[in-house]
C-alpha cells in the first residue's frame, strides 16, 4: 500500500492538487517498489505519525520534532558552515541586532517564516525601522521563530539536490535546476530540470554538473546537507536542498543551504518517474523534468514516461524522461 498521510492541511483547491499529485506518484512508485508499503509525507512527521513499520518505505522524513522539518532547522547550528549567512529567533531584539549589522554593511535584509516554502511568507526589508512590523507579522504567522537573513539581492546559481532512499530498491541522488514563471505578475515556481543517478555515482554527478552548470562546490554543499541531515532526523527516506550563489547588496559573494524539502515536494514527480526508467531500462543516469502548467491552454501528451500527476483546469503538473545515459 502507498498513501499519504497525514491528510494535507492545506486550503482548495492546493488540497485537491496534493491529493491528485499523490495518487500519480503511489501508480509510478508502485511499478518500482511492488507490494512494498510506503508513506508519503506531505510534511516531516513524528513517530506517532508513522503508519507502517518495520522494512516499510518513509517518501520524507521522520523527526523528533516539527521544527527539524522547518527551515529553521538549517541555523540550529548542525547546518552553520553551509547556511552561516542568517540566525533563526523569536527574540525580536536578537533579530534587529543582526539586521542592524546588516544595514552598517549596507545590506537588505530578508525575513523568513520558516514553515512556508516556494517564496512564500517572507518579506525583504529596505529600511531598518520596517524590520519591528514585518518581524512580528511573521513571529505571529508561525507562532514562534524566524529567519532573518541578508538578501541575496543577485541569485547567479540556484540549484536543488535531493536524496532518496528506497531500501533494497536502491538509494538515489538528484540535482538539478529550477525554473520560475509568471503568475499573476509574480514569478512562482514552475518546475525542475533533473539528472538522477544511483546515489554515490561520482562520474554520473559530474555528467549532470557540466549539463545544468552546477557549480561542483553547490554540489557539495548539498551532499554535505544531506549527511548532515541524515544525522538529525530519526529516518531519512526523501530529502532535498536548495542551494543558491550570490552576492548581496553590498557586493558580499554567498554560497548556502536556503530551504529544505523532508517530503514528498514540487520535484517529487520528476524524481519517481526518472526512477522507474532507470529500473525499466537499466542506465545509469535519467534526466527529466517536472513543468507546472497554470490555466493551461494545452494537455500534455501521456505515455509510460510522460504523466500528469496533476490534472485540472487550474493546473497541470507534468513530468516526463528527457534522456537518459
Amino acid at each position: 500500500m502507498i498513501k499519504q498521510s497525514p491528510e494535507s492541511d492545506m486550503p482548495e483547491p492546493f488540497r485537491t492538487y496534493v491529493a491528485q499529485r499523490s495518487l500519480g506518484i503511489a501508480q509510478v512508485l508502485g511499478d518500482v517498489i511492488g507490494e512494498r508499503n510506503v508513506q508519503l509525507c506531505p510534511r516531516a512527521v513524528l513517530p506517532n505519525e508513522l503508519i507502517f513499520w518495520g522494512e516499510d518505505l518513509v517518501y520524507g522524513a521522520v523527526v523528533s520534532r516539527l521544527s527539524d522539518g522547518y527551515k529553521s532547522v538549517l541555523y540550529n547550528g548542525a547546518f552553520s558552515d553551509l547556511s552561516g549567512v542568517g540566525i533563526c529567533t523569536d527574540d525580536i531584539d536578537h533579530g534587529f541586532s543582526f539586521a542592524r549589522e546588516e544595514f552598517r554593511k549596507n545590506n537588505t535584509v530578508r525575513i523568513k517564516n520558516p514553515i512556508e516554502s516556494d517564496g512564500n511568507g517572507q518579506h525583504v526589508i529596505e529600511h531598518l525601522e520596517d524590520f519591528e512590523s514585518s518581524f512580528i507579522e511573521l513571529s505571529l504567522e508561525c507562532s514562534g521563530e524566524v529567519v532573518v537573513m541578508p538578501n541575496i539581492d543577485l541569485i547567479t546559481k540556484r540549484v536543488s539536490i535531493g536524496s532518496i532512499d528506497l531500501g533494497r530498491d536502491g538509494e538515489f541522488t538528484y540535482m538539478g535546476r529550477e525554473k520560475q514563471v509568471l503568475k499573476n505578475g509574480v514569478y512562482v515556481y514552475g518546475g525542475t530540470k533533473i539528472g538522477l543517478f544511483e546515489a554515490n555515482d561520482s562520474d554520473m554527478q559530474e555528467e549532470v554538473e557540466i549539463c545544468y552548470d552546477i557549480p561542483t562546490a553547490l554540489s557539495e554543499l548539498g551532499k554535505k546537507a544531506i549527511e548532515l541531515y541524515k544525522g538529525i532526523a530519526l529516518k531519512t527516506g526523501r530529502v532535498s536542498f536548495d542551494i543558491i550563489r550570490g552576492e548581496t547588496w553590498s557586493g558580499q559573494e554567498i554560497d548556502s543551504v536556503i530551504d529544505i524539502t523532508p517530503r514528498v515536494g514540487g520535484v517529487t514527480p520528476a524524481e519517481v518517474l526518472a526512477i522507474k526508467y532507470m529500473k525499466d531500462k537499466g542506465n545509469h543516469l535519467t534526466y527529466s523534468e517536472s513543468r507546472l502548467l497554470f490555466e493551461p491552454e494545452f494537455v500534455p501528451i501521456t505515455g509510460p514516461y510522460s504523466v500528469n500527476f496533476v490534472d485540472t483546469n487550474s493546473l497541470i503538473i507534468n513530468a516526463s524522461v528527457t534522456g537518459a545515459i
